[in-house]
């Protein structure tokens, strides 16, 4: 009996020592993480419209793009489409006129899950560029979704 108590109480001071590391380093990571975040999603905003700020809308969804003045510039927006592995992280970029000033597809190590052979090639600049410049209405997109 002694042993089996024993060995109660010494599981229960583990588990209690390592929650407590555990919550220690949450808390100490928590900020950095967010942060990291933002930067992330900032330097994303900035590769799709030149800016000189993005003021957030609607959250981690839309975002209007300010000159040093304050004027709007356009309007960047991402969008969740389903791929074959997943959903696929896109980051646009319109001006006033409703042009593509860019698009961001996010790589495998931003959440992308697509095939490492063929999906991931929708990352490259081979084929985000063939959208720059061009209006929404330029842009065909058959009835089956490509």
């Amino acid at each position: 009996m002694t042993s089996a108590r024993q060995m109660v109480v010494t599981l229960l001071t583990v588990a209690v020592v390592c929650s407590i590391i555990l919550s220690f380093v949450y808390s100490f990571t928590t900020p950095r993480i967010i942060e990291t975040q933002k930067n992330m999603t900032l330097d994303g905003l900035k590769q799709v419209i030149s800016a000189h700020e993005f003021v957030e809308i609607i959250p981690d969804t839309l975002w209007n793009a300010v000159d040093s003045l304050g004027n709007n510039t356009g309007i960047v927006f991402r969008v969740f489409p389903q791929g074959y592995a997943g959903p696929i992280p896109i980051t646009v970029g319109l001006d006033l006129d409703a042009t593509i000033t860019g698009i961001r597809i996010a790589s495998a190590a931003e959440g992308l899950k697509e095939t490492p052979g063929l999906g991931v090639k929708i990352t490259e600049p081979d084929f985000t560029e063939q959208f720059t410049g061009k209006t929404v209405s330029q842009i065909n997109i058959k009835s089956d979704g490509g």
